[in-house]
């Protein structure tokens, strides 16, 4: 099976050698989430937050 993408798909990539703050991260997605997430095919990355020693898999396909 071929695959077709639109030539107006782009990609994004974030990063931080800080730890994020959870608090302010939360809702920064939930309102991205809630704006353009029809627009989001994937998503994914590895998160470390502020005051955790543990890492976080993120991880989301379309809504």
């Amino acid at each position: 099976m071929k695959h077709y993408h639109d030539e107006d798909m782009q990609s994004l990539s974030l990063r931080t050698d800080k730890p994020i703050d959870p608090t302010k991260f939360m809702p920064w997605l939930q309102e991205l989430v809630a704006k353009d997430g029809e627009k989001i095919l994937r998503s994914k990355g590895i998160l470390s937050f502020k005051g955790d020693d543990d890492r976080y898999v993120f991880q989301g396909v379309h809504m």
